[in-house]
């Protein structure tokens, strides 16, 4: 394994202490993901691209790495590598693979720094500009070039992107025309119910994939007040006539990848809640700068390419946190 070095990082920042799981259909949260292409590279069974940077990105090459740690050390194969209990593996056996894998390396990378998603993304972009044709590409962990976070701002590319957590960055501009003002059919109560009902499950997931829960809180105040426009999104949804289902609106004809494949699986409000929180996710990870109106103008239209009206006024939802006002 070839690592640039990265004198200002911080070697207490342990290896084998992930957040979330990594692998085929896991949380594959970017930070777990660049320790997990480390360890496995250290391993011999992951070729990192060169020169010797992870991606943080998954792939076929990290889940088949992941299988082989597996099958070498006599755990059922899955391709899925869960996070350790307190330092341990759990009760249920979370934790065994990368366990096996600790054992396996027997401290060989304790001594290593760990890059930062910001530095492995810088690393790429200057990577990519010293590149002698000038086009912004690395090797992939199956051999083949790709493009490292191409620019998308067709709302099918970023839909392809979302749904297959293919790297990308979205173009958004902030819009100083757009107060976020409340619209006249705004349901406060209806919001702030959604919130209180729902919050656990916001929190949860907001943890577990690394978002921040007064974003998600905000865009479920939002759809449920300001997006609620009276009975019309109850009505519909018991109809079954809108493409989207509450608590957070989502459409499941184009989300239904997220967790929620069909109409049923989105009216289920832990699913639904969950679906959307990753949705959310993948937008934040797909910004240069996600802020609340930003992110909320492209979860009302994915092809959006500049703050709306939806958009501020989710923003100022959140910095209001207009969901714990009387």
């Amino acid at each position: 394994m070839s690592l640039l070095p990265l004198p200002d990082n911080d070697l207490d920042n342990d290896p084998f202490d992930f957040a979330g799981s990594v692998g085929r259909n896991a949380d594959n949260n970017r930070d777990d993901v660049i320790k997990a292409q480390m360890l496995l590279a250290s391993a011999g069974e992951f070729d990192l691209p060169a020169p010797g940077m992870p991606t943080g990105w998954p792939g076929e090459g990290l889940t088949r790495a992941i299988r082989n740690v597996q099958k070498a050390s006599g755990l059922p194969v899955d391709g899925l590598m869960l996070p350790l209990q307190n330092g341990a593996v759990g009760a249920n056996g979370e934790g065994e693979t990368l366990s096996a894998l600790k054992d396996l390396l027997d401290g060989r990378v304790r001594e290593q720094a760990i890059p930062t998603v910001p530095q492995v993304d810088r690393f790429y972009d200057r990577y990519a500009q010293a590149s002698p044709d000038g086009v912004e590409s690395v090797a992939t962990d199956a051999g083949k070039a790709t493009p490292a976070r191409p620019t998308l701002n067709k709302s099918a590319d970023r839909i392809r992107s979302i749904l297959n957590d293919e790297p990308a960055r979205f173009d958004i501009a902030d819009n100083p025309d757009e107060d976020g003002s409340a619209p006249l059919w705004r349901s406060h109560e209806k919001g702030v119910k959604a919130v209180r009902d729902y919050g656990h499950i916001v929190e949860r997931e907001a943890k577990r994939l690394g978002v921040d829960p007064d974003l998600v809180k905000a865009i479920l105040y939002y759809e449920n007040a300001d997006g609620h426009k009276l009975i019309l999104n109850d009505l519909g949804d018991w109809l079954g006539a809108s493409d989207t289902v509450m608590p957070m609106n989502i459409n499941p004809k184009i989300w239904g990848k997220l967790g929620i494949p069909t109409r049923e699986d989105a009216r289920n409000p832990e699913r639904n809640i969950q679906a959307a929180t990753l949705l959310l996710k993948r937008i934040v990870d797909r910004l240069d700068d996600p802020t609340p109106a930003k992110v909320g103008a492209i979860w009302n239209g994915i092809g959006h390419e500049k703050v709306n009206h939806r958009g501020a006024r989710m923003g100022r939802i959140y910095q209001e946190r207009s969901w714990e006002k009387p």
